[in-house]
């Protein structure tokens, strides 16, 4: 049998190992990197947590292999997607998007597995995290607001720079409010460490700061997932089957950030967030997310071909009028999509990818209220809920190698709690 201590604090190749996993699956989106250049600190990133594992093969083969299970699922998505692109879209989407996928949710999803250490690996995300809050109180202080001329404001300074992930600056609120938000997610993990009198109280606090900020950048998507794993960390932790106490805390933590951030926007009628939410409904904007949502929608309904097999891997911006999708290497990698995963999944692969990827999302739910959790794993849980409510409001089959990372990790973990003993 493996001889495997999940918080063991004499592995420091394993502590390595996850802070070089973590830095690699989050360097690309983490814009401060942008001016270092975010493709090479991914690559050394990623090359030295390959060495790393490498160091100890055997080991981390065993590890991979008793997931084979779990490796299932996203196997036959990956290859229907291949198939899917070989009948339906490879004259139109470049094979570097078919590469990038399988390559990127292969990895990533083992990395996930191997990401053993798991404090050393969320104390570089709340590293990330507490950085963007200094540029967001940093931009706020100057400016008095975070959004100038009705445009998000230059909050990193990076001008006009266009990210190699193809967001612009103006564009960036959302990447904002998700660092925020998992950097508090992950500070819910410390917090029984850095305040063990009031571990709950501590992280209470700190879910509110990040709850204001996504409400001053206007982060939708990141409110309702932060919201979500909220709701998982006080239902599943202190209060068991309470289910009415732990809305009315995730309801109390949410109004009580919309009042901090009234109480400094001096807009106590009508939140920013909720302006935009009911403009985007009024107008029906072409680049909204309900737009896209119904666009989506409306084909798959009306066309049995599209509902039973999809249009093809990657065709969803090209039916849209807009170029198509590439690799996260190219120049412009990001093209146009449905941001939810699974609307995506139906209108690109048909049924049987929608059937593969609900099954992938929902099979770790069933497990969410095992006995064999610690405290620990319960908070990769958490982190995880984040990822799939977001993937339902900003998701994307082609950029989701994040989610797959988490995915992993929650696997891996409660796999060592069960058999690596």
């Amino acid at each position: 049998m493996l001889s495997y201590h999940p918080s063991s604090t004499d592995r420091p190749l394993e502590k390595v190992t996850s802070a070089l996993a973590i830095t690699a699956t989050f360097s690309k989106g983490f814009v401060p990197f942008q001016f270092f250049g975010s493709n090479f600190l991914f690559s050394v990133s990623l090359v030295l947590c390959i060495y790393c594992i490498f160091l100890n093969a055997d080991r981390n083969i065993n590890r991979i292999a008793s997931l084979g299970r779990e490796l299932v699922p996203i196997g036959a998505s990956l290859v229907l997607m291949t198939v899917s692109y070989i009948f339906f879209s490879g004259a139109d989407v470049p094979i570097t998007y078919l590469i990038g996928i399988v390559g990127f949710w292969c990895v990533f999803f083992c990395l996930g597995i191997l990401c053993t250490d798991v404090r050393s690996a969320l104390s570089v995300i709340i590293v990330f995290s507490a950085i963007y809050l200094v540029f967001v109180v940093g931009f706020f202080l100057d400016n008095g607001e975070m959004y100038v001329g009705g445009y998000f404001g230059d909050v990193f300074g990076i001008g006009g720079l266009d990210l190699s992930s193809g967001a612009s600056t103006i564009q960036l609120y959302q990447n904002v409010g998700y660092f925020i938000s998992i950097g508090a997610i992950s500070f819910w993990m410390l917090s029984k460490d850095i305040y063990p009198q009031r571990p709950f109280a501590a992280a209470a606090i700190v879910t509110v700061v990040a709850l204001v900020v996504d409400f001053a950048v206007q982060a939708r998507g990141a409110v309702i997932a932060l919201l979500g794993a909220t709701v998982l960390f006080v239902g599943v932790i202190p209060l068991k089957r309470f289910w009415i106490p732990l809305c009315v805390v995730s309801a109390s933590l949410a109004t009580v950030a919309v009042f901090i951030w009234g109480f400094f926007s001096r807009e106590f009628a009508t939140p920013e967030i909720l302006a935009k939410t009911f403009d985007e409904l009024a107008q029906g904007r072409t680049d909204g997310r309900l737009f896209l949502f119904g666009a989506a929608i409306d084909q798959i309904i009306t066309d049995g071909g599209t509902f039973l097999f999809g249009r093809g891997l990657g065709m969803f911006p090209i039916d849209m009028g807009y170029r198509p999708p590439d690799w996260l290497f190219a120049a412009n990698a990001v093209s146009m999509y449905p941001h939810n995963i699974v609307i995506e999944a139906q209108y690109e692969l048909g049924i049987l990818g929608t059937f593969l990827i609900v099954y992938m999302i929902l099979r770790p739910v069933a497990v969410f209220r095992s006995s064999l959790w610690d405290y620990d794993t319960k908070i990769i849980a958490c982190l995880y809920v984040f990822f799939v409510v977001l993937s339902m409001f900003s998701g994307s089959l082609a950029y989701s190698y994040v989610f797959l990372f988490v995915l992993g990790m929650f696997w891996g973990r409660l796999y060592a709690l069960k058999n690596w003993d």
